[in-house]
């Protein structure tokens, strides 16, 4: 006899966040209770080199505030946290070897990017903090999310979790 399994789910939810630049389309954010977004991060062209890619980068985005960014720690605060031997050598907590196994948090979300640090509709990261991708910390000043393609939706995709209830 054969059997059939319905899956009934319900949608993700959405929002959207103004960028200070014209969008062709509206840039969906996953609610973190539900999944999250994921970029494509190229280098930046300059002095007409081609852009790159560096590989995929996870989002930081928290509802009750839209425009916080992640909650890194500084090498002063880690300090009471680890003992790190010459971690006065150290400028940013991403530069530390093994950082993720030492704070048990995955380094993605370490070097995870808000919404409010994508200056523009080209997609380009405000400068002066660190990412992950590829498994590398870039650089903010050097990135942006695609590569002249993010003003038309492209380079962000969506992680969605739904919770399925069998009956």
């Amino acid at each position: 006899m054969l059997r059939r399994i319905y899956i009934k789910s319900k949608p993700t939810k959405l929002f959207t966040l103004p960028i200070d630049d014209v969008l062709e389309v509206q840039i969906p954010f996953v609610d973190p209770d539900y999944g999250m977004n994921l970029y494509a991060i190229w280098s930046r062209k300059s002095g007409g080199n081609k852009s790159v890619g560096l590989g995929g980068a996870w989002d930081y985005f928290n509802k009750a505030d839209p425009f916080a960014t992640p909650n890194v720690p500084t090498i002063d605060e880690i300090k009471h946290l680890a003992d790190i031997p010459n971690i006065e050598n150290y400028s940013h907590i991403l530069d530390i070897p093994n950082i993720d196994k030492i704070l048990e948090r995955p380094i993605q979300e370490l070097g995870a990017i808000a919404p409010s640090q994508i200056k523009d509709s080209s997609g380009h990261l405000v400068d002066g903090f660190k990412l992950v991708c590829g498994g590398k910390v870039y650089v903010s000043d050097e990135c942006s999310v695609g590569s002249g393609t993010f003003k038309n939706g492209g380079a962000v995709g969506t992680v969605k979790k739904n919770t399925l209830s069998f009956s």
